[in-house]
């Protein structure tokens, strides 16, 4: 029986990390929570199938908390950037100086830095 089961969550990994993924994420703590303990008892009743079970519910569970908070940020970025388009004003002119004036202000820049030395 548990070899079936171990199959079936390897078979459909991706489906159950996808339904995890919609969890809230205390919902999803405390899954793992229970995983754990369960583990500990397999452990201490030798039930190796059992456990290589656990192991890979556990796996499964800490992909989805993993894909969930990494779409969280993506999604948190996307508004933080959004928002700060929305505030920030463009400047309501540019001053551009001619060419020439722009020669002879780094000319005299460059003047008074070899005075300096």
């Amino acid at each position: 029986m548990t070899d079936i089961r171990i199959n079936e969550a390897t078979k459909n990994e991706s489906k159950f990390i996808a339904y995890l993924q919609s969890l809230p994420d205390d919902e999803l703590q405390k899954k793992l929570s229970i995983i754990r303990r369960q583990e500990q008892l397999a452990f201490s009743q030798k039930n190796e199938k059992g456990l290589l079970l656990l192991q890979q519910w556990e796996k499964q569970v800490i992909k989805a908390r993993y894909r969930r908070n990494e779409a969280d940020v993506v999604a948190e970025r996307k508004t933080s950037a959004m928002k700060i388009n929305k505030q920030s004003q463009p400047l309501p002119f540019i001053f551009e100086f001619p060419a020439s004036v722009t020669e002879e202000i780094v000319e005299e820049m460059a003047s008074k830095q070899m005075r300096l030395f």
